[in-house]
């Protein structure tokens, strides 16, 4: 009997997981909504009278944060008006509704469905889209796009919240972008991403300062300057051995460059240049010239990628798996790095998300 028990609890605890299924950003996947879903007998252009906009307008990866779904109508919504979410090309649009607070405007020309402390796993692919029937008929469609960020843009950095650092280096952050051309919101976000605006920060792999400049990076970074002061054998030191000595003051940024502000800065957007050189090299440019996407987008997600995982890791990812590049598993670290950083430079430049601090 006890067997048969076992048996039994186990069946209905497949039973239960088949139906409900894995964890979305919005709840569990229901499969028996995905098979009852009815799709639109007709599929018509997206309807001027109806428009779907997001807030944030853009996804978020580097915190949770409350995000919201407008539907806007030249006239009253009506109430066969319907809505579906998507995640992942899977129907969420039952536990959507279960979490979302709803509400309508006094003209009823507008509705929005919002959610609290919505939050993206970095890993997932997380392609999100909205559709709004009516009779059957599919009126306006929306997707939500992840954040972009490009190394030739000039976006002011404004970090708020968890990061609230001092006037002078975000003033320093855009001295030095702009000094060589570079958008100060990418340099920013990095350092966010990096260090948290701590400069005398040391990560296990013995990466320092503001832009955790490693001993790798360092070798290719001093080829192009001249003078910076280095602590004599401090890339042999172990981890713990640095770190008490950076916290003692024995090495401190007039003996080691990477602990100086400014040089930090310098020195990472100096590997940022130069992993740019090495993707603009002719065998590289022919490599990525097949992957989709905008060129300069894509030209700076492989940037980000490198500097967290290396450009032969990334380079290696790209000629094996193309488009998917990023979802190697040898980069599940560089992923969650490069949506975050991204994440940081397009909403800290547009002053649109609050962190969880705030909230």
């Amino acid at each position: 009997m006890r067997s048969l028990y076992i048996v039994i609890l186990f069946s209905n605890l497949l039973m239960a997981v088949a139906c409900v299924g894995p964890t979305t950003p919005f709840g569990a996947l229901n499969y028996e909504e995905n098979q009852k879903l009815r799709k639109p007998s007709q599929v018509e252009e997206t309807s001027p009278i109806y428009k779907i906009a997001f807030h944030p307008n853009r996804q978020v990866y580097h915190d949770k944060t409350d995000f919201s779904i407008e539907v806007q109508s030249e006239k009253a919504i009506p109430d066969d008006l319907l809505i579906q979410v998507f995640h992942n090309k899977q129907n969420v649009t039952e536990s959507f509704l279960n979490l979302a607070k709803i509400h309508n405007s006094h003209d009823q020309k507008t509705r929005i469905f919002m959610i609290s402390d919505f939050r993206l796993k970095a890993l997932d692919p997380n392609l999100i889209s909205v559709k709004l029937i009516q009779k059957d008929k599919l009126m306006s469609i929306e997707d939500y796009q992840s954040p972009s960020c490009l190394m030739t843009e000039n976006k002011t950095y404004s970090p708020t919240g968890h990061f609230k650092p001092a006037q002078s280096y975000l003033k320093l952050i855009e001295k030095v972008a702009l000094s060589e051309k570079s958008n100060p919101a990418l340099l920013g976000a990095v350092v966010t991403q990096e260090s948290g605006f701590n400069p005398q920060a040391v990560s296990w792999a013995k990466a320092i300062g503001l832009t955790q400049v490693t001993p790798l990076a360092e070798e290719q970074i001093l080829k192009s300057v001249e003078d910076w002061p280095r602590y004599p054998g401090i890339n042999t030191l172990s981890y713990l051995t640095l770190k008490s000595k950076i916290v003692m003051g024995e090495i401190s940024s007039d003996k080691e460059w990477r602990l100086d502000p400014e040089k930090s800065l310098r020195g990472g957007l100096s590997y940022l240049q130069y992993l740019q050189t090495y993707w603009d090299l002719e065998q590289n440019k022919k490599l990525i010239s097949q992957l989709k996407g905008d060129p300069d987008q894509v030209l700076t997600d492989l940037i980000l990628a490198s500097y967290n995982s290396g450009p032969a890791r990334v380079r290696q990812a790209v000629a094996t798996k193309g488009n998917e590049w990023k979802r190697h598993e040898k980069l599940k670290e560089a992923l969650r790095y490069l949506r975050k950083v991204k994440s940081y430079c397009y909403h800290y430049a547009k002053k649109e998300v609050k962190d969880d601090s705030e909230t």
